[in-house]
């Protein structure tokens, strides 16, 4: 994975005719909501080394944002997926603190799918 780039929001305010665009610097809310299928075992990893690089660049431009982690797989339906099979699953609230972020993110794991 290779970390293209930051995240900037950009803020346009429009007034009658006028318009004022300026790039914002607010914090940010940023979850990622990774696939833990079997086919992804080999991009968690990728993902996980790469986490302190994408903090450090959201943080860079958007100071006091807040990072979760969240999983999906496959949604069961009738006798198809695994009994264990879910639709999403929040692995960490939002939180400020970057090593408990981080450590969610380290408990993913890719099964099944």
């Amino acid at each position: 994975m290779r970390v293209i780039g930051a995240v900037v929001p950009v803020l346009s305010l429009v007034y009658g005719r006028q318009s004022y665009s300026e790039s914002c610097f607010l914090p940010i809310d940023l979850m990622i909501l990774q696939d833990t299928t079997g086919s992804f075992d080999d991009d968690l990893p990728n993902v996980s080394k790469n986490i302190p690089v994408i903090v450090e660049k959201v943080l860079e431009q958007n100071p006091g944002s807040w990072f979760g982690a969240a999983e999906f797989k496959d949604k069961p339906y009738r006798d198809l997926g695994e009994p264990d099979d879910f639709c999403y699953r929040i692995s960490s609230k939002m939180t400020p603190e970057v090593e408990e972020f981080q450590k969610a993110y380290d408990t993913l794991y890719a099964s099944g799918g």
